[in-house]
């Protein structure tokens, strides 16, 4: 079984992120895009507008992981090995941190600016 990642179809900075991931990992991933699906999301305790507003993905165990975190999932299975030595860093304190902080500031320009206008 494979990772889940579940993404905003509406958001263009989503669709475009995905869609590059997507070429590099064909069907290793399932990409489950979350518009119209607020029952799906609610009946496994995921509230949409969360959904909307940071990354989610379900790992091989269908454990819910979110933010920074799913960012690091997601990049330790992609094939390209930047993204998988990215996703090592992460692991240590002083990257996680920064890493953790970068999501934040793009996740509020995302969501009060590019993200809002579908």
């Amino acid at each position: 079984m494979s990772i889940t990642v579940l993404y905003d179809g509406r958001c263009r900075i989503c669709r475009s992120i995905i869609q590059q991931y997507r070429q590099m990992t064909g069907d290793s991933i399932e990409w489950f895009d979350i518009t119209g699906e607020d029952l799906w999301l609610r009946d496994r305790g995921i509230l949409p507008e969360a959904a909307r507003r940071e990354l989610h993905v379900l790992d091989e165990q269908r454990n819910r992981i979110r933010g920074v975190d799913a960012i690091r999932l997601l990049w330790s299975h992609l094939p390209k090995r930047r993204f998988q030595l990215l996703a090592s860093m992460m692991r240590f304190a002083p990257f996680y941190w920064c890493a953790n902080r970068l999501y934040r500031l793009s996740n509020l320009r995302q969501s009060s600016s590019i993200c809002a206008m579908r």
